[in-house]
């Protein structure tokens, strides 16, 4: 028997809000060449179109009364920020600036701008709007699941990319420490839209379980943790 999930997972299309407003079209184009210049693991295009995929299944599916002209936006350049500054530091910052201008280029109007930024920078706070809420939940699926797993390791590679990559908090014990961490946060906070509840499903707990596994796996094999100084000592 077919869940609600698997009848409707097929049914989302952007085409039909690009007909709607090109200047979402012109924005998503302009925005991938930026995403796909620095092609990051876990901040790339890909990530992205997933994120905008689960917002339009959430609002449609919801039937809920959103702007398709803030909420594609703010799914689109939610992460554009990693893009010009691949790190969490800064990152923000570098998202609004690039963000603003690629918005006035594809014509928004002011008020809009600050919708949809505001969607971006405040989707963490319930009830902002009910955009950064999609947003949040759409962003917050990528975390759940045994099919996140791919990306919660293609975020550890890219976090050891950073400058800081080699320190204590990247090594894997550590990271799958502080992701289990995260899980749990995550689900005390839960997920705001009935939509993306159901999605979910129980994907909170399925992360956790992986994660723990693999915890049980690394502290039963110590050569798993040896760094480059631990055979200098």
């Amino acid at each position: 028997m077919l869940s609600r999930y698997n009848t409707f997972v097929q049914k989302v299309s952007l085409k039909k809000y690009f007909d709607k407003d090109q200047r979402i079209e012109k924005l998503y184009y302009s925005a991938k060449e930026i995403y796909d210049r620095k092609n990051l693991p876990n901040h790339s295009f890909t990530h992205i179109a997933q994120v905008l995929y689960r917002a339009l299944l959430i609002a449609e599916n919801d039937t809920l009364n959103f702007n398709s002209s803030i909420l594609i936006p703010a799914c689109t350049l939610h992460d554009i920020g990693y893009s010009i500054v691949p790190k969490k530091e800064g990152h923000e910052e570098a998202g609004t600036d690039i963000s603003t201008k690629l918005l006035h280029e594809s014509q928004f109007t002011d008020e809009e701008i600050a919708k949809i930024i505001e969607a971006i920078i405040d989707y963490k706070i319930p009830g902002k709007s009910i955009e950064s809420d999609i947003l949040y939940d759409a962003d917050v699926l990528n975390q759940a699941g045994y099919g996140s797993m791919y990306y919660f390791f293609v975020s550890l590679y890219e976090y050891k990319q950073y400058p800081d990559g080699n320190e204590s908090k990247y090594q894997l014990k550590n990271f799958l420490e502080s992701r289990l961490q995260i899980v749990e946060e995550l689900k005390k906070k839960g997920l705001r839209t009935n939509y993306g509840k159901e999605l979910l499903q129980n994907g909170f707990e399925e992360r956790k379980d992986f994660i723990k596994q693999a915890l049980r796996g690394v502290e039963s094999r110590p050569d798993f943790l040896i760094a480059p100084n631990d055979l200098l000592n």
